[in-house]
């Protein structure tokens, strides 16, 4: 009896063992250990950009988010508008620092200089659809872990123009021709900016566009894009919101109070007190939440 006892014992142990291999072998987002490590660049490149871009009243320092497994961000930013509150992000979104600006400076180079091409108006609002979220790729169960959960990563579905027009990535695709230019135009030069960027003809991205910063290969420079870029962007001159003019028999807009959410322009002071940013050490592992 002790024998088959120790044998039994013996078995078990080998199946938690070849279980506990098998997860780690197969990259599962959440493992048997209750953690799994954290890459080491995304804190390191968070820091290194909270350095040097300092907050905006509407770009603001939140909490530490360590959410299950790998889930989190160490320097998490709350972002409610961009370019000084002259383009509005609905609803508020929970990013890195690296996603912020570079959504930023893709806004101001490419989004916005397209946007005055084809409608002669800047784009004051962007509708996002997932900012930071604690899932795997797609919400496909046993799938890699997404970018989505480390906020490094942004969907779209939508631009807002001065005038209140949308253009919509579901209808705007294949719909009138001024938006069909100007949404290629805008994920031909999403391609060349951020690492990963996905939209109509990639799986479940019929209805927007997906970017983020994600490392691929080993140098971490490749870049993934689905569809292929439709086109190759044109040279534009960089959006400067001061030279604006107004267009002739309309309004001229008035770039300075664009955003519309929930925060005034008046209120408060100019850009808040940062969180202070505790020291990094390699590896980084963070615990899992219950």
């Amino acid at each position: 009896m002790a024998g088959i006892l120790a044998a039994m014992l013996r078995r078990v142990a080998y199946l938690t063992v070849a279980a506990g291999l098998c997860m780690l072998v197969t990259g599962c987002a959440f493992n048997f250990l209750g953690f799994e490590r954290r890459d080491a660049w995304r804190v390191q490149a968070d820091r290194a950009c909270m350095a040097q871009h300092p907050q905006s009243y509407f770009i603001r320092q939140a909490s530490a988010i360590n959410g299950k497994g790998a889930c989190g961000m160490q320097y998490p930013l709350k972002v409610q508008a961009l370019e000084d509150g002259t383009i509005g992000v609905g609803p508020d979104a929970m990013l890195n620092c690296p996603m912020t600006e570079m959504l930023s400076a893709w806004m101001r180079d490419a989004v916005q200089p397209a946007a005055f091409a084809y409608f002669g108006m800047p784009i004051v609002e962007i509708t996002q659809i997932s900012s930071y979220s604690c899932r795997t790729r797609n919400n496909k169960r046993g799938a890699e872990i997404s970018e989505h959960a480390f906020g490094n990563a942004l969907d779209i579905a939508g631009f807002k123009l001065a005038n209140g027009r949308v253009i919509a990535v579901k209808s705007g695709w294949y719909g009138r021709s001024d938006e069909r230019q100007f949404l290629r135009e805008v994920i031909s030069t999403a391609c060349k900016t951020f690492k990963t960027t996905l939209g109509p003809g990639a799986a479940y991205h019929s209805d927007h566009f997906h970017v983020d910063l994600a490392h691929h290969g080993k140098s971490g420079t490749y870049t993934y894009c689905n569809p292929k870029p439709p086109m190759t962007p044109p040279l534009r001159p960089p959006y400067d919101g001061s030279k604006y003019a107004a267009i002739p028999g309309q309004p001229r807009y008035d770039l300075s109070i664009a955003y519309t959410g929930s925060i005034s322009r008046q209120e408060g002071p100019a850009s808040p007190a940062p969180l202070p940013m505790p020291p990094i050490t390699a590896p980084v592992q963070f615990p899992a939440a219950d």
